[in-house]
Parts: structure tokens; C-alpha cells; sequence
């Protein structure tokens, strides 16, 4: 639906800032906060998902800031969050009635699918099974490429100040944030993985290109740009495969 749709034009447009900002672009530190806090608008849970990503690449640049420059950025977060929360108060006709249909609608969602809240560890394991058939379904041997791209890179990922430990470490926190709350609290529809989904295929894309790099580092006769566009007939085939002829067990 729209709602998904924009949900995932968001989660791309604040990571994209946030990248710039680990990247060490002050421009965008006040634009980055504005989008963050307007975000809650469209859809509530996107700010509070995406805000450790925000942190994450502040706190890693912190360096290069001024103190004025982020109580401004916070300023701008809170305000813009303002903007579009005080109107809905207002218009739900005051605190009170916001707030109590604020607990009666989470409370509705996370009983009986949230650990903290009656669900058993069945359940959870359950959800944790559906959840890597929806994210993992289309990426196929990306478990594969995960543990390679760990075995040929664990110096340098175990070095979160050099630049691959950042970027691994970006990634995972677009990805295990929304992931975990998700998990823990609600998820209804599969929809919702789309706050997380465009981090999970550009870590994929990235997992292939590294390891064929290295691969070819290793064995040089391979010829890394024929190791990834072979591995991209692979997934096209199986994805067409899957899409035009759904009943063969070879494409499930």
C-alpha cells in the first residue's frame, strides 16, 4: 500500500542523511534532523526506529561538530517532531483522549503478540521463522556470502574506528532496530519490514562485491566482475522462476 510505500521512501531519505553524516557532511546535519522529526508524522514508529541510526552516526562524528551545531540539530529534531504532534492532540480533542486511545490502540496490538505483554517464546519463535522467510526468500545463498565476507574481513570489522567497522556497523543498526522491536512487540503484516528491508539488499549487493574483490585477491584468475554477474543470472533465474511458475518445487 501508500502507507508501506512511504514508510520505505522515508526510512531510504533519513538513512541516505544519516550516511552523509558519517561520511562527515555538516550540511545536511540540520536537514537530517528536520526529516528524522517529521518522519513520526507519516508514521509514528519510523522516528523512534530510526533514531539510533541517527545517534549512531553522530556520536561517530562527534569530532567534527560543534556542541552549538548539535543542541541546534536536537532543537530542530524536537521541533519538527512538535510540528505534527501537538496537531494531532489537538485535533483527537486534548491529552486525555489522545493518550487513552494511544493505550488502548498499543495495547490492542502487542497483546498476545509481544513477549512482555502474554505472548509465549513459541510465538516469538514462530515470528522469527516468518520474519527470515519474508526478508530471506528473494536473497538467495546470502548466508553464504555473510559468512565468507566475515571469515576474509574480521580484522577489520573487529575495528569499529576503522571505515569498514563503521559501515558494517551502520547496517546493523538500520537493520537489527527495527528488527528487534518488531520482534519483540508487533508485527502484523510483512509491510512493516520495509523500514529495514533497503538495508538488508544493499548489504546483500555489498556481501557480493567484497567477497568477489577478495576472491579475486586470493585466486587471481577469477575474474571478479564474471563471479558477480554470474551470481546475478543465478538469483534473476530463480526470481522469474518463482514468479512464472510458483508451483515448481525447484523455484520454491
Amino acid at each position: 500500500t501508500a502507507a508501506y510505500i512511504a514508510e520505505a521512501f522515508i526510512s531510504i531519505t533519513i538513512a541516505y542523511l544519516s550516511y552523509q553524516l558519517l561520511l562527515g557532511n555538516k550540511k545536511v546535519i540540520y536537514a537530517s534532523a528536520i526529516a528524522l522529526g517529521l518522519a513520526g508524522g507519516i508514521r509514528q514508529t519510523a522516528e523512534i526506529l530510526l533514531l539510533p541510526l541517527w545517534c549512531f552516526t553522530l556520536v561517530c562524528q562527534k569530532k567534527i561538530y560543534h556542541k552549538k551545531e548539535l543542541i541546534a540539530a536536537m532543537g530542530l529534531l524536537i521541533g519538527s517532531t512538535l510540528a505534527w504532534y501537538l496537531p494531532t492532540i489537538w485535533l483527537n480533542g486534548g491529552w486525555q483522549e489522545y493518550s487513552q486511545a494511544t493505550y488502548i490502540l498499543w495495547r490492542g496490538m502487542v497483546q498476545g503478540s509481544s513477549i512482555f505483554f502474554g505472548a509465549n517464546l513459541s510465538f516469538l519463535h514462530r515470528l522469527s521463522n516468518r520474519v527470515q522467510v519474508w526478508i530471506l526468500m528473494d536473497l538467495h545463498l546470502f548466508h553464504f556470502l555473510l559468512l565468507g565476507y566475515l571469515l576474509l574481513n574480521r580484522e577489520k570489522i573487529l575495528s569499529i574506528a576503522s571505515w569498514e567497522g563503521k559501515k558494517i556497523l551502520f547496517l546493523a543498526i538500520w537493520i537489527l532496530s527495527p528488527l528487534t522491536f518488531y520482534l519483540c512487540f508487533h508485527l502484523p503484516k510483512e509491510g512493516y519490514l520495509l523500514t529495514f528491508l533497503p538495508a538488508v539488499y544493499i548489504t546483500f549487493s555489498y556481501l557480493a562485491v567484497n567477497l568477489a574483490i577478495r576472491i579475486n585477491n586470493l585466486i587471481r584468475f577469477i575474474n571478479p566482475h564474471w563471479f558477480i554477474s554470474i551470481f546475478l543470472v543465478y538469483c534473476l533465474v530463480k526470481d522469474l522462476g518463482a514468479f512464472l511458475y510458483p508451483g515448481y518445487p525447484q523455484f520454491q
